[in-house]
């Protein structure tokens, strides 16, 4: 392009377009979320969720981070415990 060529604006390809229009209703869509708790016995952070279903708390808690099952889930919270536990201070509300 040259000086006196005017640039112009990108065009978001339909497929683009979707996926935006998909990002902003999810924004919209307030999902339950339940607390998260942290307990420190030791050198070890058990992070739970603090819902008084937990079966159901964890249903609600991969709705609301878009995760499809709970093998992602569990390894998410073993991670953060993980980090935490490394000589982090473990501390509510996560």
């Amino acid at each position: 392009m040259n000086a006196d060529t005017p640039e112009r604006a990108y065009e978001p390809t339909d497929a683009e377009r979707r996926a935006i229009k998909a990002y902003f209703d999810r924004l919209d869509d307030k999902r339950p979320l339940p607390p998260l708790k942290t307990e420190l016995h030791g050198d070890v952070c058990r992070i739970s969720i603090a819902h008084p279903d937990e079966r159901l708390g964890c249903k609600l808690l991969e709705s609301a981070i878009g995760a499809s099952g709970s093998q992602f889930m569990d390894g998410l919270l073993v991670q953060m415990s993980h980090a935490t536990s490394r000589g982090a201070q473990a501390t509510d509300p996560i």
